[in-house]
């Protein structure tokens, strides 16, 4: 039965992967069209025969589809695969018979998934927002292929350091601010980009800025609430809330510039754009703390390695 799920867990994996590349072209080509349709001049009103009303030319321009409907289309594909991306972690999970969260594939795969669905939910409730759906899709195109490929494990049961319940509550909160995070490091860079050329996607500098701040308020408190439970898990597991290993103090690295970046907004005389480069600096410091301790540093969190 384990089998059987893993099974369907890795293709399904694949294929959510597949669609992310589907979903990153639809995105691309909505740019494209946005940008076509806003440099082509209107056509002018011609009039055939005399004393005839003037009638509008026959579009010959292709993407002649109605915006409301062409729009919509990437998003909910991105939606769908997002699905099929959370199919492929539940799958996972049945065939551990556990959180899938034991090594770093299924962390990779699951934090991806967290990124996904975090945009799924901006989206619906700021619908401005869904440009970045480019970024995300092209993004976990990126990741998935890249856990598929280079940091895949096969499906097994927990190693013994991570049979607790610590695991889903430290590592969940973890993913979760994770997801929130890398949509607030997309909209700081879109709007480094959005000041020198006035706009980026249809959205105004303005627009991105604050959309960066309630993206990063929202995920700092979930950070600081994954530091805390992970030193209560370190008590129990290690005898010691704190040990200066390599996780730990990225962990708090990260913790300290993205509280930085809120404290540099809330106080005058910061420019917006040295904020932004607060959270791109502190989304660096996440990646970092997230996979490349695990690859580069020697750590007591190595069983969550390769």
């Amino acid at each position: 039965m384990s089998e059987l799920m893993s099974s369907l867990s890795d293709i399904t994996m694949f294929v959510a992967m597949i669609g992310y590349v589907v979903a990153l072209l639809a995105f691309a080509a909505d740019q494209a069209i946005r940008r076509q349709r806003a440099t082509v001049p209107k056509p002018e009103l011609v009039t055939v025969g005399g004393g005839a009303e003037p009638q509008p030319p026959v579009s010959i321009r292709a993407f002649d589809v109605p915006e409301p409907e062409r729009a919509r289309f990437a998003p909910r594909w991105l939606l769908a695969t997002t699905l099929l991306h959370a199919l492929a972690v539940a799958l996972r999970g049945v065939a551990t018979a556990a959180v899938p969260l034991g090594n770093m594939y299924e962390f990779v795969t699951a934090t991806a998934l967290a990124v996904s669905l975090s945009y799924a939910i901006l989206a619906r409730l700021r619908p401005e927002a869904r440009p970045l759906g480019l970024y995300v899709a092209g993004g976990l195109a990126v990741v998935l292929g890249s856990a598929i490929t280079g940091l895949y494990t096969e499906a097994g049961p927990l190693i013994p350091a991570l049979k607790s319940g610590w695991l889903a509550i430290h590592v969940t909160a973890a993913v979760a601010a994770s997801g929130a995070f890398t949509l607030g490091a997309i909209a700081s860079a879109l709007f480094l980009y959005a000041e020198r050329r006035g706009e980026a996607h249809g959205l105004r500098p303005g627009q991105l800025d604050t959309l960066a701040r309630r993206l990063h308020t929202f995920a700092f408190p979930v950070w600081t609430f994954a530091v805390i439970a992970g030193a209560i898990w370190a008590d129990s597991a290690w005898g010691r809330y704190w040990g200066w290993d390599p996780k730990e103090v990225w962990a708090f690295i990260t913790w300290v510039v993205y509280a930085a970046y809120l404290h540099a907004r809330a106080t005058r005389g910061w420019s917006r754009r040295r904020v932004a480069l607060i959270a791109v600096t502190a989304y660096a410091c996440l990646l970092f703390n997230l996979i490349g301790v695990n690859l580069l540093l020697n750590s007591l969190h190595s069983y969550a390695g390769l």
